[in-house]
C-alpha cells in the first residue's frame, strides 16, 4: 500500500490520533514494514529538509550514520529496536542521526506500538539529548569541583536509595529546619504530609515520580513538604538518577518556591475578579455563597451544561455533579473548607440538561471577608468531555484486547504485579489460571475466522461470569486466556482449592454448545452448534516470591500437561495431580 492509501486510512478512522500527532513538539513518526511512511512537521524542522516527501518511505538507517556509536551497524540496529519494540509494546533507547547538512545529533527515541484500522504500526518519538549529553560530560570532567558545588548550592541538594536520605548538601537540611546528620537515614515521607494539594497521597506522587525518574524522564514538579516545625513548605523538585561508585541513586534538587507561590496565587486572584466579569471567557467562571448556592455564572454555563444561568443561580451547585459522584465531591471539597489546603482541583461528572453528562475540571478558591470568615467559593469549570474520550481510547488501544475488551497482555502484566504485592500485604495465595480452547482449530479451519472470533468472544462472556470483580481475566492470545485469583487463602491446600473450584467452574461454562451464526457466501445464514472444551494450567504464588515470567511459564506447562491428559483437563504446577 503507498504511502497515500496509507495516510488516508489513518486519517479516516482516527482523527484524534491525526490532531495529537501534527500537533507534538517533538518530531514523531509513523513506521510501517519498519520505513517511516508519515511525520510531523517537527520532524522536518529538526532534520533541516525543506518537506516531508525527502524523508518518508525510507528506512530509519537511511537518517542516520552507517554506524552508531557503539560500533554497530546502523540499519542493522534500527531492524532489532524496532523488532524490540514489536515484541514489547514499548521501546526506549538512544540514537545518532544526520541532519539534511551532514551534521549529526543524538535523539532519546522511544518506538511505542499502537494498533491503527486493526492494523499495528510503530509509533516513533525523538527528543534531541544532545545538550543533555553534552551537560552529562561537562559534568563528568568537573566532578572534582563537584563537592564544593553541591556544598554552596542556593537550592537543596539530595541523595537518596530505596531505604531513605543518604547526603544533603547544607541549604536542604536548612530548609528542612534540621542538621545534615538528622536528615540523613530518614524517608522522604517523614519529612512531608499525608496528602499534597492536589489532593492525592504523598506516597503515590512520590512512588509515580520516582518510577519516572528511574526510567529515564526526568520529572520536574511541585511538591510540599513539611520543616520540623510543623510548617508547610511548597517546592519545586526536580528528580534524577545518578551513578556513584557504580551504585545508582535517586538525586533531588529541591527550590523553596513559597514566596512565587504566594505571588503566583495573589496574581490569580486578581484575574479571578477580573474575570469574574466578563462573561465571554471558554470556561465556566462561578461563585457560591456559603451554602454552596450559584451565586454568579457566566454565559459558558449554558454551554457547557445546556441548563439556563437564569434557572441555575440560586440553586445548590451539588445537584448539578452527577448523583454517583457527589459523595466523592464532597471528600474532595473537604480539605478546602477545613483550611487544610489554599485551593481545590479536581475532575468530576457534570449532569447536562440533555440527560447525559459531561467530564468537568474544578478549579475553587474560599471567598474570605475582612475578618476570615468563608462566604463562599470562587473559580472555573472547564469541560475536558473530550480530552477524557481520547484518553480513554489511547488507554482502550494500549491496554484492552480489540475483540474481546479483555485485558490483553500488557495490561496482564500490570495487574498480576499489583495482585502480587496484595498477596504479599496479605499473606495469601493467589493462583494463575492459564486456558487454552481445545477443539477450536477445526472450528477456524471449518468455517473461518469470522467465526471462530465469534466463539472467541463468547467464550469471553462466559469466562466473566464464572470470576469475581477483584479478579482479572485477560486474553492472552488466539484461544488463550488467563485468569488471575487474588487473595485466596493464607493455607496453599485450602488456597489451590478454591483454584480448582473455579477452574471447574469455568470447565462447566466452556463445555456449554456453542450457538454460532454462520454466513456462507451467496446463501442464508446458518447456525452451527460447536463443542469446545478447555485445558487448564494453574500455578499459585505468594507475593514476590518468585517472578511474573515464571509463574506464567509455570501455568503455562502445566496447561500443557493438561492437554496430554485430554480435553477438559486441570493441572497444578507443583501439586499432585
Amino acid at each position: 500500500m503507498d504511502r497515500e492509501c496509507r495516510i488516508s486510512s489513518l486519517e479516516g478512522n482516527q482523527h484524534w490520533f491525526r490532531r495529537l500527532f501534527d500537533s507534538s513538539p517533538d518530531p514523531a513518526w509513523i513506521i510501517d514494514g519498519n520505513l517511516f511512511v508519515d511525520c510531523n512537521d517537527a520532524a522536518v524542522r529538526t532534520l533541516g529538509y525543506a518537506n516531508r516527501e525527502e524523508i518518508l518511505n525510507v528506512h530509519p538507517a537511511k537518517l542516520s550514520p552507517s554506524t552508531q556509536p557503539d560500533g554497530q551497524d546502523s540499519f542493522a540496529k534500527a531492524e532489532q529496536m524496532m523488532a524490540l519494540a514489536m515484541a514489547r509494546g514499548l521501546h526506549r533507547f538512544e540514537w545518532l542521526h544526520t541532519r539534511a547538512d551532514g551534521s549529526e545529533f543524538v535523539a532519546e527515541v522511544t518506538l511505542a506500538v499502537v494498533e491503527l484500522n486493526d492494523k499495528p504500526l510503530i509509533y516513533a518519538v525523538w527528543r534531541d539529548t544532545t545538550e543533555r549529553r553534552k551537560a552529562e560530560q561537562a559534568a563528568r570532567e568537573a566532578e572534582s569541583k563537584y563537592r564544593l558545588l553541591f556544598e554552596q548550592a542556593s537550592d537543596g541538594i539530595f541523595l537518596q536509595d530505596e531505604k531513605g536520605f543518604i547526603d544533603c548538601n547544607r541549604h536542604g537540611a536548612q530548609m528542612y529546619g534540621l542538621t545534615r546528620a538528622e536528615v540523613i537515614g530518614r524517608s522522604p515521607a517523614d519529612l512531608c504530609p499525608a496528602m499534597q494539594p492536589c489532593g492525592r497521597p504523598s506516597a503515590d506522587v512520590a512512588a509515580e515520580k520516582v518510577s519516572a525518574a528511574m526510567r529515564g524522564e526526568a520529572p520536574r514538579f511541585e511538591w510540599q513538604f513539611l520543616r520540623a516545625d510543623g510548617v508547610a513548605v511548597d517546592a519545586e523538585i526536580s528528580l534524577s538518577p545518578v551513578e556513584v561508585d557504580g551504585v545508582t541513586y535517586l538525586q533531588a534538587i529541591v527550590r523553596d518556591i513559597t514566596e512565587r507561590k504566594r505571588a503566583e496565587a495573589a496574581l490569580h486572584e486578581s484575574e479571578m475578579r477580573y474575570r469574574s466579569v466578563v462573561d465571554n471567557v471558554k470556561e465556566v467562571v462561578f461563585q457560591t455563597d456559603s451554602q454552596g448556592l450559584w451565586t454568579f455564572l457566566n454565559c459558558s454555563w449554558k454551554e457547557v451544561t445546556g441548563f439556563a444561568v437564569a434557572d441555575s443561580l440560586g440553586t445548590l451547585f451539588l445537584d448539578y455533579v452527577h448523583p454517583d459522584d457527589r459523595q466523592h465531591n464532597q471528600e474532595l471539597f473537604e480539605p478546602l473548607i477545613q483550611r487544610k489546603e489554599d485551593c481545590c482541583r479536581h475532575e468530576i461528572r457534570y449532569l447536562h440538561q440533555s440527560g447525559g453528562f459531561r467530564w468537568i475540571e474544578v478549579f475553587a478558591r474560599l471567598t474570605l471577608d475582612e475578618a476570615g470568615n468563608i462566604i463562599g467559593t470562587s473559580g472555573t469549570l472547564n469541560d475536558i468531555t473530550e480530552r477524557r474520550r481520547m484518553e480513554d481510547q489511547v488507554r482502550q488501544l494500549a491496554f484492552y484486547d480489540p475483540l474481546t475488551k479483555l485485558p490483553n497482555r500488557r495490561l496482564l502484566v500490570d495487574r498480576l504485579n499489583l495482585t502480587m504485592a496484595a498477596s504479599k500485604r496479605s499473606g495469601c495465595y493467589g493462583a494463575l489460571l492459564f486456558l487454552d480452547l481445545d477443539n477450536f482449530k477445526p472450528l477456524n479451519d471449518t468455517y473461518g475466522h469470522a467465526v471462530g472470533d465469534l466463539l472467541l468472544i463468547e467464550a469471553s462472556d462466559r469466562l466473566k461470569r464464572c470470576v469475581r470483580e477483584v479478579d482479572t481475566l485477560a486474553r492472552f492470545g488466539g484461544d488463550e486466556f488467563v485468569v488471575i485469583l487474588s487473595e485466596l487463602d493464607a493455607d496453599k491446600g485450602e488456597s489451590a482449592s478454591r483454584a480448582k473450584r473455579v477452574a471447574e467452574k469455568i470447565h462447566s461454562a466452556l463445555s456449554e454448545p456453542y450457538r454460532l451464526t454462520v454466513m456462507p457466501e451467496g446463501r442464508t445464514d446458518a447456525t452451527v452448534e460447536h463443542h469446545c472444551t478447555t485445558s487448564i494450567g494453574v500455578a499459585m504464588f505468594m507475593g514476590h516470591e518468585t517472578s511474573q515470567d515464571h509463574i506464567l511459564r509455570w501455568a503455562d506447562m502445566a496447561m500443557y500437561r493438561a492437554k496430554e491428559i485430554g480435553p477438559n483437563s486441570i493441572r497444578f504446577h507443583d501439586l499432585p495431580a
